[in-house]
This record gives structure tokens, sequence and C-alpha cells, in this order.
């Protein structure tokens, strides 16, 4: 079996079961901190080149009378 028919029959099954649990994280992430769900990043990636980083936003904005970020447990 060659690696690209080996890649498809994983990717369709485990695709099957991670699309909805990736919707549930986005549906309940847009409820409790709302938008932008989604946080990009520009990291350093192989010989200093840049990339960009995809990750759900798991940090809050939120900020005091004198601009300093809150913790989470505080916003």
């Amino acid at each position: 079996m060659n690696k690209r028919l080996f890649d498809i029959l994983i990717i369709i099954p485990l695709s099957i079961i991670l699309i909805p649990c990736l919707i549930l994280i986005y549906l309940s992430s847009l409820l409790v901190m709302g938008l932008p769900v989604i946080f990009k990043q520009d990291r350093p990636g192989l010989n200093g080149l840049p990339f960009k980083f995809y990750k759900f936003r798991t940090m809050t904005n939120t900020i005091d009378n004198n601009g300093n970020l809150l913790s989470d447990e505080n916003a």
C-alpha cells in the first residue's frame, strides 16, 4: 500500500470524528469569549523563516482602567 492511499484511508475516518469536535469547540469558545475565536500569530520556523500559527483562542483580551491585561480569572 502506498503512502498516499494510507493517508487517505486514515484521514477520512479521523475527519468524521474530529470535525464535529472542532465545531463544538468553536461554538463554545464563541459563546464564552466572543470573537475572534481563532488566534493567529507569526512564529519563527525552520531556518528562522516565519510561518502562521493558528489555534483556538484560550485567553481573554480584557483590560483594566490603566490598560493592563487582566488575568483570565479576573476577566
